[in-house]
């Protein structure tokens, strides 16, 4: 009985062992441009995360959309932070959505940021932690 039980031991120790394969870390982006630009008249901006792979625990992903620009909370834009989930064996895409503010003053192109962050899983690279949306007035001359 002894001899069994410690060969048991053996293998789960083996099993958990450096030879082992090891999972990458999936890396979430949003595999576009840093800059995008969008109509006032669009009524939304979509953003778009995807995992590089799935993965075997559970993801949470954070963002946040910052003024930091030139637009302005709540006359240009509405929304400001929130998680995204994977469950284990999901690698789906997720979006995320930030409403705009159709006003009918002529104004000059309006910047925010869409911030993401690590908030317990997937990786992300700096390119893809900030992305810049220009919001182009759509009331006045040059309008998309």
């Amino acid at each position: 009985m002894f001899r069994k039980l410690f060969v048991l031991l053996v293998f789960i120790s083996l099993g958990q062992g450096a030879g082992s394969p090891v999972q990458a870390q999936p890396e979430a982006s949003w595999g576009g441009p840093p800059i995008v630009d969008v109509s006032e008249g669009a009524g939304s901006v979509f953003v778009q995360i995807d995992l590089s792979e799935t993965s075997l625990g559970f993801l949470f992903l954070a963002y946040s959309v910052q003024a930091g620009g030139t637009a302005t909370a709540p006359d240009d834009f509405t929304g400001g932070e929130g998680f995204l989930s994977w469950q284990p064996g999901d690698n789906a895409s997720q979006t995320i959505e930030i409403p705009l503010v159709d006003d009918a003053l002529t104004e000059p192109t309006e910047t925010l940021f869409l911030v993401i962050s690590d908030a317990d899983g997937p990786l992300i690279s700096p390119t893809d932690s900030v992305l810049q949306i220009n919001i182009v007035d759509n009331d006045g001359p040059g309008s998309l």
